[in-house]
């Protein structure tokens, strides 16, 4: 199965142009967790999906839904009732879906989601590591508040990204997989 990211945005309310670009980072930082050992972000987040196992990215895309996406802001609680039962390559992209309808609600997040899109299909994953790509970078996108400086912006996108190879991190050392650094 192969999911483009730019599904999410056809439902979207808005259609527009803009010359508005967010940050790309990649922080070089070394990460640590009192339990694992420190790793580098010497490659990308998303180079790192493909060698975890369907249930790993399912835990790793409801942290970034539900607690990561609070700490930027935004609250979500997923319907349960819509996830029960669901095989893996269904539920990603039926809690994604339901985020996005949650979250997707101004010029800002639109764009934030188009670039999340561009950015995970460049990529060039497919099934659900390709929906996992996507949510990561979107939710690591809305940490930066409207009007934030470009230092602060870079301070908030190095912290998200931190958060998410660490939390990665522990979910493949709990599936029994090591990223290599």
């Amino acid at each position: 199965m192969v999911v483009s990211c730019w599904w999410l945005l056809v439902n979207s309310d808005y259609l527009f142009k803009s010359n508005y670009q967010l940050p790309i980072t990649h922080p070089q930082l070394p990460i640590t967790h009192p339990q694992l050992p420190t790793l580098t972000m010497s490659k990308p987040l998303h180079e790192y999906f493909s060698n975890l196992p369907e249930p790993a990215l399912q835990e790793f895309t409801q942290w970034c839904v539900t607690q990561q996406a609070r700490e930027a802001g935004y609250e979500f609680t997923p319907d349960e009732t819509k996830l029960e039962d669901l095989p893996i390559e269904d539920y990603i992209p039926q809690l994604v879906g339901q985020f996005m309808d949650t979250t997707r609600k101004d010029i800002r997040t639109g764009l934030i989601a188009t670039f999340a899109g561009k950015q995970a299909d460049n990529h060039s994953l497919s099934g659900v590591p390709a929906m996992v790509d996507f949510i990561s970078l979107y939710v690591k996108h809305l940490f930066p508040a409207e009007g934030s400086d470009e230092t602060e912006t870079e301070e908030l996108l190095t912290k998200a990204s931190q958060q998410q190879l660490e939390k990665l991190s522990q979910i493949a050392q709990e599936h029994n997989v090591k990223l290599s650094a």
